[in-house]
């Protein structure tokens, strides 16, 4: 018991001080300008900071001292060719004469293809279990001890699980292969070489029985001290496809002294066929044999294969079902004008101390702050003093709304009104564990006043500050994680919602009316930075209101993004205090994704432009990235553009990106730009990057040609070049 309190101790001092770190990293971070400013962030911080104060013991300052020695190793690893190469970690390969050996694992919940790691390979095609009344013929069921174990002996759940009916379309391929030889492979800079013919790990979807290759990129975990176990990630270079078969085959591996690696027992037996006397693969042996039949009508020999196998993805009823449901119901609950808005402050600014003794703010005239009527979709949960919020789910695994929520929402109005054509709408997102007071921001206020927007916004429900202390305690028994997932999509329709009830309410408001203001209420834009950029996507695919959207900063797919984000160490740090076997958080990261995707952008992407949702118009966004982004990582967004979705690169990126052609300026539609503001390219491998300029995250928001590129899509759809036709570097 000593020890498990000692442990919480430890993990909620890092996390407080990784929230610490957060609240001047990733939100909208300048300071208030004004004295209004001052005091409304000091009301919306007021009741988290008594939350935030413990005491610190030495423990924490070890453990994050642990964590930097870490974080420094493995930012020497990486290749500036793109491929994976050993340098580094071949100090902590086994030396000549060890026993590498693994016995096959005797627990009927794991899947004994790869013995060492229960759950792998992932994602396994053990646990889809047939099943008829799902779209893809299966639902996703993990056995009672499949999933990883805290340090208190509590497997993850699996029951939430099997809301699914396949795996992540962000899903990654993690295997693990004794003293693997890595530098055969394909890195994250050469991933054209991913469908050489050659190639040592062919990735295919198979559909009506054709094989078509799919690049990727391959990585070894750097931050597992155990070389044998370390995790080897497959990571598909494109964004998957919905209820879709995969196959993925290793071939002709060796280890780093060029021995060839074998077959595992269970693979070797479903190679010869040789199952019948095997209870746990025989059930499984036709499966096999027509990934083999698959794989030598494409020229690949079983006898070549060190280890294969097929997976399949979840539908878009499975992962899309339960937010379009939301969406729906929702306005059927406030009607189609949207939620009622509640105006509970509006304070005036002078642009100057013109003797009116007005509080003077050189951009904003009005600051507003209300609240709006949603229905609720969770029902809250307790544990260790924290409250989650898990959708109310009926037996059909759609939600059910039951009473209100009072969201507050902020918004501005600049100056220009008593000049300016029709002030635009103009909804915002803010960054990640922050708050909608980041609507006041100076940047945001700077582009109202120049350009005639009125900004407004609400919390991110689900991933706001008020989220953090749910996720801490969520970390220490991942079996509530899911908790996080649920209350997103309350999240997301509440953006929705206010969108809605902005464009079709607020103009007509008796307190808005009094202002005399002209404003346009036929057209709503979006603009979200940070966090608000990556879930961004996910609300532009999702809106019926707003046509264009800037997404600043953003990137897509945690399970990827994650592990290269200078924001995630301190929680995986956390990870680490309650789950001691590092091979496991590959499982966890992995396991997760399988519920995070239902709001992750990485699915949503393919919905903005190229497939709309039923009853859902095309939109168009504009992606602004900042190399060597610290926070956000840019291969993310190069995935987005190489998976022929209808969003583009442009032109002068910066570097290579392979399989992608770049797209000239001006461009009508959808692309991502590249703001360059010195910082390197990051060096491959899963972690953040990290060099001597500082994290360029927050400097395109700032830049004057960023915003009138910014303006300039909202208004016209059209991309200009606002970088002098090199690239996008500071004014």
């Amino acid at each position: 018991m000593g020890e498990n309190i000692t442990n919480r101790s430890v993990f909620f001092g890092i996390v407080l001080i990784g929230w610490g770190m957060l609240a001047t990293s990733c939100h909208d971070e300048e300071e208030p300008d004004t004295a209004a400013d001052t005091a409304a962030a000091d009301a919306d911080t007021s009741a988290t900071d008594s939350q935030t104060t413990v005491d610190m013991d030495i423990a924490v300052l070890d453990t994050i001292a642990d964590l930097d020695t870490a974080v420094t190793m493995s930012d020497l690893a990486g290749s500036p060719d793109g491929q994976v190469h050993t340098d580094i970690i071949q100090d902590t390969a086994p030396t000549d004469g060890e026993d590498t050996a693994r016995s096959p694992a005797d627990n009927p919940d794991c899947d004994p293809l790869v013995p060492s790691v229960c759950a792998l390979p992932w994602p396994s095609n053990l646990y889809l279990t047939d099943d008829p009344q799902r779209t893809t013929g299966f639902t996703l069921s993990f056995g009672a001890t499949t999933l990883p174990k805290n340090n208190e002996g509590v497997h993850v759940d699996p029951t939430p699980y099997r809301r699914l009916d396949g795996y992540s379309i962000g899903t990654s391929i993690a295997v693990t292969f004794p003293n693997i030889d890595v530098s055969q492979f394909a890195g994250e800079l050469a991933i054209d070489q991913s469908l050489a013919e050659d190639a040592r790990v062919l990735f295919y979807s198979s559909e009506n029985g054709t094989l078509t290759r799919v690049p990727y990129w391959v990585e070894l975990d750097q931050l597992n001290p155990d070389y044998d176990k370390r995790i080897l990630w497959v990571r598909p270079a494109v964004i998957l496809k919905e209820n879709t078969r995969y196959i993925v085959a290793f071939r002709n591996l060796v280890d780093t002294r060029g021995a060839p690696i074998p077959k595992s027992e269970a693979f070797a037996q479903l190679v010869a066929g040789d199952t019948a006397n095997a209870p746990r693969l025989a059930s499984r042996q036709a499966r096999f044999d027509d990934v083999f039949s698959l794989l030598q009508k494409s020229g690949i020999d079983k006898g070549s294969l060190t280890l294969a196998w097929d997976f399949t993805t979840a539908s878009a009823d499975t992962i899309f079902g339960p937010m379009l449901f939301m969406r729906k119901n929702a306005l059927e609950w406030v009607g189609e004008d949207g939620p009622e808005l509640t105006i509970t402050g509006i304070e005036e600014f002078a642009p100057s101390d013109n003797g009116s003794n007005l509080p003077v703010d050189e951009h904003v005239r009005f600051k507003i702050k209300g609240t709006f009527k949603v229905p609720d979709y969770t029902e809250p949960k307790e544990a260790l003093g924290a409250t989650g919020y898990p959708l109310r789910l009926g037996p059909d695994n759609l939600p059910i709304a039951d009473g209100y929520r009072n969201p507050t929402f902020y918004a501005h109005i600049p100056h220009t009104t008593e000049f300016a054509p029709p002030l635009e709408l103009m909804q915002y997102g803010h960054g990640m564990f922050g708050s909608a007071a980041e609507v006041w921001a100076s940047q945001n206020r700077k582009i109202a006043h120049q350009y005639g927007y009125i900004y407004f916004g609400c919390n991110m429900t689900g991933f706001s500050e008020e989220d953090v202390p749910a996720v801490a305690v969520a970390l220490q028994d991942l079996s509530r994680i899911p908790w996080f997932f649920d209350r997103q999509h309350q999240g997301m329709i509440e953006q929705l919602l206010l969108g809605r009830a902005f464009l079709r309410r607020f103009a007509t408001m008796p307190e808005i009316s009094a202002l005399n203001l002209t404003i346009n209420t036929e057209n709503l834009v979006y603009s979200g930075i940070s966090q608000g950029g990556i879930y961004g996507a996910t609300y532009m695919a999702l809106s019926q209101d707003a046509l264009r959207g800037h997404l600043g900063v953003p990137g897509q797919n945690y399970n990827t993004l994650m592990l290269r984000s200078a924001n995630f160490g301190v929680y995986f740090l956390g990870i680490s205090v309650f789950y001691a076997e590092p091979a496991d958080h590959a499982v966890l990261l992995e396991l997760v994704h399988t519920l995070w995707q239902m709001t992750d952008p990485v699915s949503y992407y393919p919905h903005i432009v190229a497939d709309p949702f039923p009853d859902t118009p095309s939109h168009t966004v504009l992606i602004a990235q900042a190399q060597g982004d610290w926070q956000v990582a840019n291969i993310t967004n190069e995935v987005t553009a190489r998976s022929d979705i209808g969003i583009v690169l442009m032109d002068n990126y910066g570097r290579n990106v392979p399989l992608v052609n770049e797209v000239a300026y001006p461009h009508t539609g959808s692309g991502l730009v590249n703001y360059n503001f010195g910082n390197p390219w990051p060096k491959p491998g899963n972690f953040a990057p990290n060099d001597d300029l500082g994290d360029p995250h927050e400097l395109p928001r700032k830049q004057d040609h960023h915003n009138e590129q910014l303006v300039t899509f909202l208004r016209t759809g059209t991309i200009i070049d606002v970088c002098g036709g090199n690239g996008c570097n500071p004014d």
